[in-house]
């Protein structure tokens, strides 16, 4: 029995108990007395008394109780089902929750494992093309700023200083850029296809998949098609075959 049934079925008891110990009264017949006979006299019958029936006291308590046992019966059933929804619903959110900490976990491991990361680069903080251009026509200084994705195809970039700024993914196709400071600048996945870099300072410039077909070298030497990430050659020397 739980704990819920047993405050209903012990008020129960305590009813049933109540009403049922106590002995109910039943009617009783009074008989008068006889007279005594006279002689010559004839004895009369004394009246007869319809008879009455009783009622079961305990029968309306025996309802209420089986009623209140039926009930207590169905809670418990219904709690149980409750519960069990609760726990299932319960076991499938930690099954949600399981998965996604094992994917966020599995990325983790493969970018860990020197997996090519994404190369998508957030352009919305570079700096704007308006102040580049007044910058360029006064101190000429880019040092450290965000030029990310900035187009400077066919522009004169003599003698800026870069030195530091991050210019990924920028477009500098057939610029101007001869004696520029380009010491520690991230040039990653940059354009510099046909641009004339002579006498540029290139100390930890980082050149990553940045596109140099037809590029002009700092020693004037032109970069062959398909230099990616480096200046390649145009001549190719022969192998030498001995005779």
């Amino acid at each position: 029995m739980s704990r819920h049934q047993r405050p209903l079925l012990a008020k129960a008891a305590i009813l049933f108990l109540a009403g049922c110990l106590v002995t109910p009264l039943h009617a009783q017949e009074t008989i008068s007395p006889a007279s005594p006979s006279e002689p010559n006299q004839e004895t009369t019958a004394p009246p007869t008394t319809p008879a009455t029936t009783t009622t079961d006291p305990c029968a309306d308590l025996r309802d209420q109780v089986n009623k209140l046992q039926a009930e207590q019966q169905k809670k418990p059933a219904n709690h149980h089902h409750k519960k069990k929804t609760l726990k299932k619903k319960g076991h499938n959110n930690g099954k949600a929750k399981s998965a996604k900490r094992h994917a966020s976990t599995r990325a983790v491991k493969k970018s860990a494992n020197g997996k090519p990361a994404s190369r998508s680069v957030n352009c919305s903080g570079a700096m704007p093309m308006k102040e580049v251009r007044d910058i360029l026509g006064t101190t000429r200084n880019l040092s450290g700023r965000n030029l990310n994705c900035l187009d400077f195809t066919g522009y004169d970039l003599k003698g800026v200083n870069f030195s530091g700024a991050s210019m990924i993914k920028t477009i500098c196709a057939r610029a101007n850029m001869e004696d520029t400071n380009l010491e520690r600048a991230n040039l990653t996945d940059a354009d510099l296809t046909g641009s004339t870099l002579h006498l540029s300072r290139l100390a930890a410039t980082t050149f990553t998949r940045a596109k140099l077909d037809g590029a002009l070298w700092t020693d004037r030497r032109p970069c062959a098609p398909g230099s990616i990430g480096a200046c390649r050659d145009t001549f190719q020397p022969q192998p030498t075959t001995s005779k």
